[in-house]
């Protein structure tokens, strides 16, 4: 009975254990829940606090910070909402529901100051941020394109001198084209960029970086890839197109516009061939006489022969204006050295002629006899 009672205990005790060990490792899997929970909620706090801090932020500061994929969402959910569009879109939506239209323009507003938006201390914009750190990330390449859509298609006029034209000092005075010719982008992006503002095809960058325009700089780097072909081809086709758009201007200024303004009746009216005119005028008998040519047949309102006799100007035009700059200044140098120069040659010749000439009077006052000298001299020859 004993050893059936000890037994029975000890049956009663593993029990007892069994049933402690159970509650224990409930106890376990309650404690790993409640931490597994509590880890969760602060990573998704954190998380959110991330998510928060970002929609903070603005386009810029990703862009400088590197923080590409996040600009890229943000311009994503951009598109998807509030898609680019041209003004008349835009006044057919207005049409259709006004509040809309409303809260549409509010928030195209606030894409339009992101977009625009400019560094006080750099002077840098967002394209000018991702196209100096390179294209090599895919979100970097998608950026460029969904930015340039939205400048092509919503802000064509305003971007063309502010974001395209711009020449920040920190970016050693280089413009978006110049960042897309040295980065090497897809000849579609580079062909947006001419197309945006032609003018920047001229402009040059720092004079300590060798004062180079995009065509420069990508036959630098890339000579064998197509965007020097394009780059060459596009500078060789614009720059006889901008000569003859000047011509134009300043012959339809100086004898069509002087006719019409009201400030200027005061003004003599400049008439083509005449001599007083070319003098008043400041130009060259040639540019003159070629000036008379084509003012003589706009006057006559013979447009279609001025514009053919325009299109022959400008062809095998080079952009070497830094170079000339830097030919000028050295002949200055140059002059100025040999005027300095001959100065102090001329000053020298004088003060030695100067000194021949105290030293010769020396030598005739020394040479010069005293009467009384004079007169010993003539006793003596007596004797």
């Amino acid at each position: 009975m004993s050893t059936a009672l000890s037994l029975t205990d000890n049956v009663d005790v593993d029990a007892d254990d069994d049933d402690n060990t159970s509650e224990h490792e409930e106890n376990v899997k309650e404690v790993d829940d409640n931490d597994d929970d509590y880890l969760s909620d602060s990573s998704y706090e954190s998380d959110s606090s991330d998510d928060e801090d970002v929609s903070n932020r603005t386009l810029l500061f990703l862009c400088e910070e590197g923080q590409l994929d996040r600009a890229l969402i943000r311009v994503r959910d951009w598109d998807k909402r509030y898609p680019p569009c041209s003004g008349d879109n835009n006044a057919k939506k207005k049409k259709k529901n006004m509040r809309a239209a409303d809260d549409d323009d509010k928030t195209r507003s606030i894409i339009k100051q992101e977009l625009f938006r400019k560094n006080i201390h750099t002077g840098n914009y967002c394209l000018h941020e991702v196209l100096a750190g390179g294209i090599g990330d895919k979100s970097a390449l998608e950026l460029v394109e969904r930015i340039l859509e939205r400048y092509r298609i919503d802000y064509p006029n305003e971007s063309r001198n502010t974001i395209f034209k711009a020449q920040p000092k920190d970016s050693n005075k280089r413009t978006i084209l110049q960042w897309c010719a040295w980065c090497k982008v897809p000849s579609y992006i580079l062909k947006q960029v001419i197309n945006a503002n032609p003018e920047c095809m001229l402009l040059r960058d720092n004079l300590s970086h060798g004062s180079r325009t995009p065509c420069d700089i990508a036959k630098r780097y890339w000579s064998d890839d197509p965007i020097t072909m394009i780059l060459k081809s596009s500078l060789d086709s614009h720059l006889p197109y901008r000569i003859q758009f000047n011509v134009h201007l300043c012959i339809d200024r100086i004898f069509k516009l002087s006719n019409h303004h009201a400030d200027d009746d005061a003004r003599k009216i400049l008439t083509p061939f005449n001599k007083v005119d070319r003098k008043n005028t400041g130009l060259t008998p040639r540019t003159w006489f070629v000036a008379g040519v084509i003012g003589y047949t706009m006057s006559r309102e013979m447009n279609n022969l001025a514009l053919h006799i325009i299109s022959f100007m400008g062809y095998g035009a080079r952009n070497v204006g830094s170079k000339n700059k830097r030919k000028r200044k050295n002949t200055q140098k140059r002059r100025s050295a040999m005027s300095t120069k001959a100065a102090t040659i001329k000053r020298t010749e004088q003060g030695g002629s100067n000194g021949s000439r105290d030293r010769n009077e020396e030598t005739n006052s020394n040479n010069e006899e005293s009467p009384e000298m004079r007169t010993r001299s003539s006793r003596k020859r007596k004797i």
